[in-house]
C-alpha cells in the first residue's frame, strides 16, 4: 500500500526532477516508510534512480516515477520502489495488495524466476517480464494501481484494479501526462493549475459526487476501474480489461457464500504488520469481523465510531457484534469538536467536496486505529455487489407489482417509491433507478444553482446504465457497482491513508464477485410482501441468511441506517458555526456559482430544515470549503 506519481512527456521533453519530488512529497502520508524516484528515457533506453536527498538539477529523461511506501508485506529493502528487473530494462511503481501473490510466486519459481524478496510488487514485475501486460492483469487478484515502464518496448502501462479500490488519476496538459494516486500530486506538476470543471456541477449537485472518469477538476480525470492506459511514442491508448458480468443463474449455491467470503478474508489477512477490522454494527462489517476472527485463529482488534445521541449511535449493535465475533472493540466518540477541527483536513485528503458528513467519522476511526494496526478490513462493497439498498428492492418489484398498479393508488407513498411518476417499462426502469439515487430534486437543485440542467446532470449516467450488460436488474447492479461503489472506495482509501492505514475489502475478491454474479436472482432479491421489514427481508437475501446463522432477526432485519451523523449538532459547534458565517457563506456569495442568499437563508433556518433542505445546505457548505482549499488556497501544502 503506497502512493505514486508517474510523469510522461509524449514529445520526449525532459521531466523536471524537482517537480517530481514535490509531487511525491505531497502524498507522503500514503507511504511514510520509504521513498524512491526514477528517471527514464524511452528513446535511449536508460534509467536513473535517485533519492530525495540527491535530486538531479535537470534531466534528459522523458519519464519520471516517484514513490512513497507503506510497508505491509516484506518490510525489507527488497520491497523498495521504483523496482527494476535484473537487466534494468523494466521498472514498476505499485500501490495496493495482491492477495494471490504467493500462488503467483510459486508459479513463477516453477518457470525459473529467481526472486530477491517476497513482496507482491516483485511478483507483478516478474510476471509482466515473462507473460506481458494482458496476462498480468488477468492473473492479479487484489487491489492495485500501478505504472510499468518497459524500456525494451518503449511502452508505459498504467492500470487500475477491477473494482476501483485504489484511486488513480490522470492529468493531461499539452504533451504532458501525469498519473498519480492523488490529485494534489498532479496539481504540484508544472502546467496543472487547480480549475473547476463547471460542466460537472449539475451532476455533483444532484448526486453529491461525479461518477466514472469525471472529477471536479478541469483537465484531471480518474482512470476508470478495470482499465489499462498504454503510452507508446506520442499515442495514448485506453482499454477496459474487465467489466462486471451480468447477473446470470449459473447454478452457484448461495449456501457456499460463507466459505467464499471466509476464503477471501483468509487471503486478505496476509500481512507482516498488525491487522484489524472496522466495525459499524451492520451485518456486513459484523460478518467480516466474525469470519476474520475465525480465520485468524486469534482475537483481533476492531474499531468503531459512536455518538452521544442514541438516535444516531449504533453502539448496542456494535457491542452485540463484537461479543459474537469475540473481538476487542475500541469505540471512539464522534462529537462536534472533532467535526469542526477536522472538517477541512478531511476535505483536503478527499480532494472533493465531502459528499458524506460521516467521512469525518471514518477519519476519526482511522486516526485512532493507526496507533494499533496498519491494515483494516471493512465491509464495503456488499451492498453494491448484492443489492442491499432499498432502491434495489423497488427496482426488483417494479415488474412484479406493475400489474397491481391500480391498487397502488391506495398507497401514494408506495406508488412513488416503486413506480416514480411513470408506469412505463424498459428504458424508464433504468432511468428511474438512476434518478432514485439523487440526493435532491431538480427543482430544489435549481433553487441553489440557477441554470441547473437536469439533462446535463444525468446524461452520462443514463448512457452508462444503458451500456451495461444483461437484463434490467443486472444493469442496475452493475451501474451501482461501477459508479457509487468506486466513490465509496475512494473515500475509504483517502480517509484511511490520511493516517497511513491500509483499507481492505474482502467482499471485492475476484472469485467472490464471480460467484455472486452466478447466483439466482432470488438469492439477492425477493418480492414477498411482509407487514414488518419488507425491504430488509427482500434485499441482499443470501448474505442476510448467512448473518441469521449468527445473529437474531432484530439484528439482521432492522431498518438500514447507514452511517448517519447529527449534522445539526455539528453545525451548532461554536467554531464551526463561526466558520460558516464568516468564511463559507461569504465565500458562496462572492463565488457566484450558488445562490448565496438562499444558502444564507437555509443556514438561518437550519434547526427547522427538512432532510432535503439540510442536504442542500450541506452540499453548498462542503463545496465552498473544497473550493477555498483547492481553487483559492495552496492545496499542495500538507495539512
Amino acid at each position: 500500500m503506497c502512493g505514486f506519481v508517474a510523469s510522461i512527456n509524449l514529445d520526449g521533453a525532459p521531466v523536471v526532477p524537482a517537480s517530481l519530488v514535490t509531487a511525491a512529497d505531497i502524498q507522503r502520508h500514503r507511504g511514510p516508510d520509504d521513498q524512491g524516484f526514477l528517471l527514464a528515457s524511452r528513446k535511449d533506453r536508460l534509467a536513473l534512480q535517485f533519492g530525495a536527498e540527491s535530486v538531479p538539477s535537470s534531466s534528459e529523461y522523458d519519464v519520471g516515477l516517484g514513490f512513497n511506501r507503506l510497508s505491509i508485506i516484506d518490510l525489507s529493502m527488497a520491497g523498495h520502489q521504483p523496482m527494476g528487473t535484473d537487466d534494468g530494462t523494466c521498472y514498476i511503481v505499485f500501490n495496493g495488495e495482491i492477495y494471490n501473490f504467493e500462488d503467483l510466486h510459486r508459479r513463477l519459481e516453477s518457470e525459473g524466476a529467481v526472486f530477491r524478496g517476497r513482496s507482491d510488487t516483485e511478483v507483478i514485475l516478474r510476471f509482466y517480464e515473462r507473460h506481458g501486460i494482458d496476462a498480468t492483469l488477468e492473473a492479479l487478484n487484489g487491489m492495485f494501481a500501478f505504472a510499468i515502464v518497459d524500456l525494451k518496448s518503449g511502452l508505459v502501462h498504467v492500470a487500475r484494479d477491477r473494482f476501483g479500490v485504489k484511486p488513480l488519476y490522470i492529468g493531461r496538459h499539452g504533451n504532458a501526462l501525469v498519473f498519480a494516486s492523488e490529485v494534489k500530486s498532479i496539481l504540484a506538476m508544472p502546467g496543472f493549475p487547480a480549475q473547476l470543471a463547471h460542466e460537472n456541477l449539475d451532476e455533483f449537485l444532484l448526486f453529491r459526487y461525479v461518477a466514472d472518469e469525471r472529477t471536479m477538476f478541469r483537465g484531471i480525470e480518474q482512470v476508470r476501474p478495470g482499465t489499462c492506459v498504454t503510452v507508446a511514442d506520442g499515442t495514448v491508448t485506453t482499454r477496459r480489461f474487465w467489466q462486471y458480468p451480468a447477473q446470470v443463474d449459473r447454478g452457484e449455491d448461495a449456501g457456499e457464500l460463507e466459505s467464499w467470503l471466509e476464503e477471501s478474508i483468509q487471503r486478505q489477512l496476509i500481512a507482516d504488520v498488525p491487522v484489524g477490522c472496522q466495525l459499524s454494527g451492520g451485518i456486513d462489517s459484523s460478518l467480516v469481523n466474525l469470519l476474520a476472527r475465525r480465520a485468524a485463529g486469534k482475537r483481533l482488534e476492531a474499531f468503531s465510531v459512536i455518538f452521544d445521541e442514541p438516535t444516531f449511535s449504533e453502539e448496542p449493535w456494535i457491542d452485540t457484534a463484537a461479543a459474537k465475533a469475540d473481538v476487542k472493540v475500541h469505540k471512539y466518540l464522534f462529537g462536534a469538536e472533532y467535526f469542526s477541527s477536522n472538517f477541512e483536513r478531511a476535505a483536503w485528503h478527499l480532494e472533493a467536496p465531502l459528499n458524506h458528513p460521516n467521512s469525518i467519522g471514518l477519519y476519526l476511526l482511522t486516526e485512532n486505529a493507526a496507533q494499533s494496526v496498519k491494515v483494516l478490513l471493512s465491509g464495503e462493497g456488499a451492498d453494491e455487489l448484492m443489492g442491499g439498498y432499498p432502491r434495489f428492492f423497488y427496482a426488483s418489484t417494479r415488474q412484479v407489482y406493475r400489474r397491481l398498479l391500480p391498487l397502488a393508488g391506495l398507497s401514494p407513498r408506495l406508488r412513488r417509491r416503486v413506480f416514480g411518476t411513470s408506469s412505463a417499462q424498459s428504458r424508464d426502469d433504468l432511468i428511474w433507478f438512476v434518478n432514485s439515487s439523487a440526493f435532491t430534486t431538480p427543482a430544489t437543485a435549481r433553487s441553489l444553482l440557477p441554470g441547473f440542467d437536469f439533462g446535463r446532470a444525468t446524461a452520462a449516467r443514463y448512457a452508462q446504465i444503458e451500456s451495461e450488460k444483461g437484463d434490467t436488474l443486472s444493469r442496475c447492479l452493475n451501474f451501482e457497482a461501477s459508479t457509487y461503489l468506486p466513490e465509496l472506495l475512494i473515500r475509504q482509501d483517502k480517509m484511511t491513508m490520511a493516517h497511513s492505514v491500509e483499507n481492505r475489502v474482502p467482499f471485492l475478491d475476484n472469485r467472490l464477485v464471480t460467484k455472486v454474479r452466478g447466483l439466482r436472482r432470488e438469492a439477492l432479491f425477493g418480492a414477498t410482501p411482509r407487514l414488518n421489514g419488507m425491504v430488509e427481508r427482500n434485499t441482499k437475501i443470501a448474505l442476510k441468511r448467512l448473518a441469521r446463522e449468527y445473529f437474531d432477526d432484530a439484528f439482521v432485519y432492522r431498518t438500514k441506517a447507514g452511517f448517519g451523523i447529527p449534522l445539526r449538532t455539528m453545525f451548532d459547534h461554536s467554531a464551526m458555526s463561526e466558520r460558516v458565517r464568516d468564511q463559507y457563506l461569504p465565500g458562496i456569495m462572492q463565488r457566484g456559482i450558488f445562490d448565496g442568499a438562499l444558502a444564507e437563508g437555509l443556514w438561518a433556518r437550519k434547526n427547522s430544515l427538512g432532510q432535503a433542505e439540510m442536504n442542500l445546505l450541506w452540499t453548498a457548505i462542503s463545496f465552498e470549503a473544497w473550493a477555498q482549499l483547492f481553487l483559492e488556497g495552496t492545496p499542495t501544502v500538507a495539512r
